[in-house]
Order: C-alpha cells, then sequence, then structure tokens
C-alpha cells in the first residue's frame, strides 16, 4: 500500500505543474496531506523517524495555507516529485505490507 501510495503522491506532484483552476489545487492538497500522514504513520510503525514525511504534510495542508507563490510551487513539487523517485528507486516502499 506504502509503494501505491508513494506513486499517486509522485503522479500528483507532476500533475501540480499543470495550470489547474484553483479549487483542482486545494484538493490536491488535501490528497497530498492525507498520503504524506499515512507514509508518516507507516513510517512510524517501522520504527523509522518520518520527520520528512510529517514536515512535507504541514507545508501542503490546506487548512492554514503557506503562500508560495506559483513559482516556488512548482519549484517545490518537481524537488517532491525528484524525492519521491529516488525513494521508489532505493526500494523504500516495500510491496502492500508494512514491514517490522
Amino acid at each position: 500500500m506504502q509503494r501505491k501510495i508513494a506513486i499517486a503522491l509522485l503522479i500528483t506532484f507532476l500533475l501540480a505543474l499543470l495550470p489547474w483552476p484553483y479549487g483542482v489545487f486545494q484538493l490536491i492538497r488535501l490528497w497530498v496531506t492525507g498520503g504524506l500522514a499515512f507514509l508518516a504513520v507507516s513510517s512510524f510503525t517501522k520504527k523509522q523517524i518520518p520527520w520528512f514525511y510529517i514536515f512535507s504534510a504541514l507545508l501542503f495542508q490546506p487548512f492554514l495555507k503557506v503562500d508560495l507563490g506559483r513559482e516556488l510551487w512548482m519549484m517545490v513539487d518537481i524537488a517532491m516529485a525528484i524525492i519521491f523517485i529516488v525513494l521508489l528507486c532505493k526500494g523504500n516502499f516495500k510491496g502492500n505490507t508494512v514491514e517490522k
């Protein structure tokens, strides 16, 4: 499940680079926050410290908007996509089970 969510987040970060209406970006932020929160909880159960996921979820959360401007948000989305590509290539997300 972690791998599937990580792939979906990667695709979402790339789709966020397109010129969507503002409401779509709000939905994207909500989904990304939920996905990152899930990965944070999953990595915590694997005895890892999930600081990256927690910080990222706080950055993307849609309730208290972090106003970075469109260009900076695009750079954040690109950086997040690259980070998730690296994490997926390194095998940080193992199949559909949470390892103990």
